[in-house]
């Protein structure tokens, strides 16, 4: 398991020795080759490391903005409580993390993120009134372009 700074598996990818010592027609290579075949294994190890930690502040990142996303619309819509609000930055945390996972598109996050919020709202308010209706539309107006967004990077 990696750590959130990756320092450790950075000790231990220096310390590590190319996999292909040993092998006969690495050790037939000259010694500077040798070298550069070692440091470009070294810079291909830092790089997947550099992904990995990368990817994950960006899960990170999905998960609380479509969690405060969700709580935003849910406070701004008639009938907000403390107790809706949370719930729905709970469910909206969760649909982050599934926009990642099932790699959302600009369209496809729109009914990603408008199902989940209509249905927590009825759960939570026991009714769904037409002025809700209207932030829904927003959500999925501001949910596209944050599916816009990630398609930019």
């Amino acid at each position: 398991m990696v750590d959130w700074s990756g320092k450790k598996e950075r000790e231990r990818i220096a310390a590590l020795s190319d996999p292909r010592e040993g092998q006969e027609w690495f050790e037939n290579l000259a010694p500077e080759m040798r070298a550069d075949f070692t440091r470009h294994w070294r810079r291909e190890q830092e790089h997947m490391l550099e992904l990995t930690l990368k990817s994950r502040g960006g899960l990170l990142r999905e998960g609380l903005e479509a969690g405060a996303l969700f709580a935003f619309f849910d406070l701004i819509a008639v009938q907000a409580s403390f107790g809706s609000v949370a719930t729905q930055f709970l469910v909206g945390v969760c649909v982050g993390l599934a926009w990642v996972a099932l790699k959302a598109t600009r369209l496809s996050i729109i009914v990603y993120s408008m199902i989940p919020f209509g249905l927590t709202a009825i759960l939570t308010r026991g009714d769904f009134l037409p002025q809700n209706m209207i932030i829904m539309v927003g959500l999925g107006a501001v949910a596209s372009w944050i599916g816009l967004r990630r398609e930019d990077r």
